[in-house]
């Protein structure tokens, strides 16, 4: 039989250090067993928490008239070039996207609100030009003498649609006048922070797991690990790795709250103890692998 460098076979040193470990290999389980009872006896009471809702805001701008705009005065609308004229085009022939300027800035910009509605008040032809077609990314609404532009697209993408004003006669002074963009647009998102009343879940605290009748979608089922956040919030992470990166879990709609507790598993355990233990735990893959 050939020999093990550094090794004797059959030695007694031999016999003791291989049995010592698979002694302890097989106890293993029954030890992270006694720990898991520990462990839940030591845990906090579960606590309840539900995803925080941040509603879908629209993204808007406000087109002011400050005046009535002069013959051939432009509003650009994400690329859409709106015309203000004395009198429409009609010949040779109508041209699409005119605004009949009218008595006061008030009646151009309910002319101009009309033409992006593509209907309204006198309709096409008299009010705006005939060939104008309803915009397909913004609405338009009247706000006090002015206009409100409202992005159709939901949330945070509206706020890339542009505007801008051009004068016919740059010697005279801006009669409208717009932001660069729609702005204030916000999508809708559930998480990654959780609200937690009277929270009792500790900063790093893990592993933890959720249970619920009806989980919110996307929430997740393994183990996690919590982040105080602020008073009453926290996210979660699939690991402590994950949990220092901000890696948090987002949930992708709402749902009932949710009650996290400690985890009550040997696994769940053993993940734990393998966050700081040696090289031969921490690259263990479960506890069968190690034992």
């Amino acid at each position: 039989m050939a020999s093990t460098p550094g090794l004797v076979p059959h030695s007694k040193y031999f016999r003791h250090r291989l049995y010592s470990r698979l002694r302890y290999g097989r106890k293993l389980k029954a030890f992270l067993t006694a720990e898991a009872a520990k462990f839940v006896s030591a845990g906090a009471t579960p606590q309840a928490v539900s995803p925080v809702h941040v509603s879908n805001v629209q993204a808007h701008a406000l087109v002011t008239f400050s005046a009535n705009p002069a013959n051939n005065d432009t509003i650009h609308v994400n690329g859409r070039v709106y015309t203000f004229k004395d009198t429409l085009t009609t010949a040779p022939t109508t041209v699409a996207d005119e605004v009949k300027i009218g008595t006061g800035a008030t009646d151009t910009r309910t002319n101009f609100n009309e033409a992006i509605a593509a209907t309204g008040g006198g309709g096409a032809g008299t009010d705006f030009s005939t060939g104008t077609l309803v915009s397909a990314t913004v609405t338009a609404g009247a706000s006090v003498g002015n206009s409100t532009l409202t992005a159709i697209v939901a949330g945070a993408a509206g706020n890339l649609i542009t505007l801008s004003s051009i004068e016919e006669d740059l010697s005279v002074s801006d009669a409208v006048t717009c932001p660069a963009t729609l702005g204030s647009g916000v999508t809708e998102t559930f998480g990654p922070t959780w609200t937690a009343t009277g929270n009792s879940i500790k900063d790093d605290e893990g592993p933890l797991f959720m249970t619920a009748v009806v989980m919110p979608a996307g929430a997740p089922t393994g183990e996690l690990w919590a982040k105080i956040i602020s008073t009453d919030v926290l996210s979660f992470a699939n690991s402590l790795e994950n949990l220092a990166k901000g890696n948090y879990i987002h949930v992708t709609a709402s749902g009932t709250t949710v009650v996290v507790a400690r985890g009550v598993t040997t696994q769940a355990v053993f993940d734990l103890l393998k966050t700081d233990s040696p090289l031969a735990m921490t690259g263990a893959a479960d506890i069968d692998t190690l034992a």
